[in-house]
């Protein structure tokens, strides 16, 4: 009972990001995740979305999920790399 808008800059950047040419759009799938369904469940939970609200997921949250996401996946291959 909750209304959930992603807009169109967020969806370009999700499908931007998505795609990993050896593995297809199986990416986009956890970036969904990340950036879409887990904003909405941290919404619910902290009480910020209840029934009835609307929540708004925009391209600079989309971008700031993702970002920190793929800053921890170069972490993590640099520091394999020096191994």
């Amino acid at each position: 009972k909750v209304s959930v808008e992603v807009e169109d800059g967020a969806k370009y950047v999700l499908v931007e990001r998505g795609y990993d040419p050896r593995l297809g759009a199986r990416p986009m799938r956890r970036g969904i995740q990340k950036a879409v369904e887990n904003t909405v469940a941290n919404a619910m939970l902290s009480g910020e979305l209840v029934r009835g609200g609307s929540l708004v997921i925009t391209r600079e949250k989309v971008e700031q999920i993702l970002g920190a996401q793929q800053q921890a996946r170069a972490i993590l291959e640099s520091s394999i790399d020096e191994q």
